[in-house]
């Protein structure tokens, strides 16, 4: 561990590439599971709008 912190000072405490792709895939496994949950609340609040109007 002591060579990761060497180097990471070394570099002045930038990313890798490495790391940045890491997290760009996490970012985008996260909003892929949320992209269809955002979707599903917007159609179950037309689905209230429409009764209420049918009421």
């Amino acid at each position: 561990m002591n060579l990761f912190r060497e180097k990471r000072a070394l570099r002045g405490g930038g990313f890798t590439v490495l790391e940045l792709m890491v997290a760009c895939v996490v970012i985008a496994v996260m909003a892929g599971f949320a992209i269809p949950r955002v979707s599903m609340l917007t159609r179950s609040f037309e689905l209230l709008n429409a009764k209420s109007y049918l009421l």
